[in-house]
């Protein structure tokens, strides 16, 4: 079992003992006014809870374990790094000014807020990391230290292999974004090893958390669902938990989501865990499609299913998680300031569902920041939120073993 203790310490990696047993504490990261995160320069195998024995990250707020399930790993980057990316690879921005570099992040909440508007720029910052093998490698690591010093004790980062790669898996890969002449060939399977490598190694160097990955399939890309499902295959054994569809939710066809269905049911039938965004940029009937049509075992985001009654009793009937994610809420528009937040609905009728942070890097925020609004905004008592976590430590996509460990890890210590 984990032991969960909380002495008083100091943060930095320790050296392992031959028992396996470290110390951490996190760096306490300052907090701009509005509740941004001020920017800051900056094992061989995955292990199970039961072989590693250490203190979770300290917080100054908040203090106690937390899982998250909804986090992007290509939207949790560093301004600092991806300015020393740029100029080292030659790749032009807007500005190389830290403090101007902000602007081109989501930080304000627009009157005309939309997923599209706030997925605009995100292409620009990962053109430092798409193709360099040591960016990726470090994008992983800043992500794992950053959620450790959340007290994040479990996470499972999304990701699209296919969008940080260069080159084509095999002849009959579709990807229509691979380079001709890349300075570095790095495959979408080159990718995942670089990413996985990166989790072993910051298990290691903060192994107060557990990290998993999810892959993401791109709704404007159907040609590269099924290489992403069978990616997930393949690296079944080796972190990988499940598969995502990210993108504009508005099928207008079921033809045009058929590649899709197809790679969710590959999953499916080789009992790879499924997720999906829905009830995010569309409606409640998204969240149907994704339930019926991809087998989603969890919803990202799903705040519209509040607008269909039925669909809302099913999901609650059927006990399916929900990944809310607060502060994105607000700054894609999937809510307006001026209602109530689904979330508190969510929460008075028992939907199983739990809080994440969505892309903090490209809001240069942080799950505290997130977990504020809850406890502000929404007026969640912590227990609340410690039972958001349980929800969501109970409908992660560990294995049966390791989620009851986590469960009983997180319960001990909480009552």
């Amino acid at each position: 079992m984990w032991a969960v203790t909380l002495p008083v310490c100091t943060l930095a990696p320790k050296e392992s003992t031959n028992n396996r047993s470290r110390i951490l504490i996190p760096l306490r990261r300052a907090m701009d006014s509005d509740g941004s995160r001020s920017i800051t320069s900056s094992n061989d195998s995955l292990e199970s809870y039961e072989r590693v024995e250490s203190t979770y990250g300290r917080t100054d707020v908040f203090d106690f374990p937390k899982v998250e399930l909804h986090c992007h790993l290509d939207g949790c980057f560093r301004l600092e790094t991806v300015i020393k990316y740029a100029i080292e690879r030659k790749i032009e921005l807007p500005t190389y000014d830290i403090n101007k570099l902000k602007d081109y992040c989501v930080t304000t909440i627009r009157s005309d807020a939309s997923l599209e508007k706030f997925l605009q720029n995100l292409p620009m910052f990962l053109s430092v990391y798409k193709g360099c093998a040591s960016a990726i490698r470090e994008l992983t690591l800043d992500a794992i230290q950053d959620k450790a010093k959340d007290g994040v004790v479990y996470i499972e980062f999304r990701y699209c292999p296919q969008l940080l790669c260069t080159v084509a898996e095999n002849k009959d890969d579709l990807n229509p974004l691979v380079e001709e002449n890349p300075k570095e060939r790095l495959k979408p399977s080159d990718v995942v090893q670089i990413v996985n490598r990166a989790c072993q190694e910051g298990e290691a160097l903060w192994p107060t958390i557990k990290v998993r990955t999810i892959f993401c399939c791109i709704v404007p890309l159907p040609m590269i669902s099924m290489d992403i499902a069978r990616l997930c295959l393949e690296f079944k054994n080796d972190g990988v938990v499940g598969i995502d569809i990210a993108g504009d939710e508005n099928y207008k066809t079921q033809a045009a989501l058929q590649p899709h269905i197809d790679a969710f049911q590959f999953c499916k039938k080789h009992n790879i865990h499924r997720t999906a965004h829905a009830g995010e940029a569309e409606g409640a009937d998204s969240v149907n499609k994704a339930i019926d049509l991809l087998s989603a075992e969890r919803i990202g985001h799903g705040y519209h299913v509040l607008q269909n009654e039925s669909i809302y009793k099913r999901c609650l009937s059927r006990h399916t998680h929900f990944e809310c994610c607060p502060i994105s809420s607000y700054r894609t528009g999937s809510v307006k300031t001026k209602e109530i937040h689904p979330i508190i609905q969510f929460v008075r009728d028992n939907l199983n569902m739990s809080i994440s942070s969505d892309d903090p890097g490209l809001m240069l925020t942080d799950l505290i920041s997130d977990y504020k609004v809850c406890a502000e905004k929404f007026g969640f008592s912590t227990e609340i939120l410690k039972k958001l976590n349980l929800n969501a430590a109970k409908s992660c996509f560990l294995p049966d073993d390791e989620k009851r460990e986590l469960v009983n890890m997180l319960t001990e210590h909480y009552y």
